[in-house]
């Protein structure tokens, strides 16, 4: 497996491919969409993880539809099932789907960087699983700030692929960043880190100044 991968089902290749071919218009919402989860996250949790847990639902039912090649009416018929029954499951057991949530993403963060150190695949597999599971528990613990990471990761995903898409409306800026993004190892990852720790750091500084304010019981 590549660098430019995070797991056996999605590249960086295929991320800007998918990126080339949307309207514009959903990039400008997936950039307002991003910015409101990157900064408000942790106030609209409920709904943040409802719709979360619907898009995780839909992807997974994407990714399983295309590898028993359904057909178009089943995809659609088992992207619409997966999206619904894990956004119920946001909505009634919002803990249960941010550890969901935080476990799938910490893991494929882990795996994408362990694979960019081009350690071995055992190596990969076992690191990617264990934090994985480490931040799934943790929901339970301090579920705060696991939506806190949640939100800020999504946000900063959101955030940049919007802007790639509104950007593939200029072809000789999006292949300049498609070459950058292939060939320099650094840039993705700081492309996303950067403003999900920014993110973070806003978050968490600003639900632990109104945890403050609380009078004690």
């Amino acid at each position: 497996m590549l660098w430019t991968d995070i797991g056996p089902y999605f590249s960086i290749r295929v991320w800007f491919d998918w990126l080339r071919y949307q309207n514009p218009l959903l990039g400008l919402i997936m950039a307002t969409g991003g910015l409101l989860f990157m900064f408000y996250g942790w106030r609209i949790t409920r709904a943040a993880i409802t719709l979360s847990s619907a898009l995780l639902g839909a992807l997974t039912a994407t990714t399983l539809a295309d590898n028993l090649e359904f057909g178009p009416a089943a995809e659609a018929g088992l992207v619409a099932l997966c999206a619904t029954l894990l956004a119920a499951l946001g909505r009634r057991s919002v803990k249960i789907a941010a550890a969901i949530l935080g476990g799938v993403l910490a893991q494929s963060a882990c795996v994408y960087v362990a694979t960019w150190l081009s350690l071995p695949a055992v190596v990969v597999s076992m690191s990617g699983t264990a934090v994985g599971l480490l931040v799934a528990s943790l929901a339970f613990i301090l579920f705060d700030h696991v939506v806190i990471f949640v939100t800020s990761l999504e946000g900063a995903v959101m955030l940049v692929s919007g802007m790639m898409i509104i950007l593939a409306e200029r072809p000789a800026t999006m292949a300049a960043l498609r070459d950058l993004s292939l060939n320099n190892p650094l840039f993705i990852p700081m492309t996303f880190v950067a403003p999900t720790v920014i993110a973070f750091c806003l978050q968490l500084s600003e639900y632990q100044e109104k945890d403050a304010a609380r009078p004690a019981t």
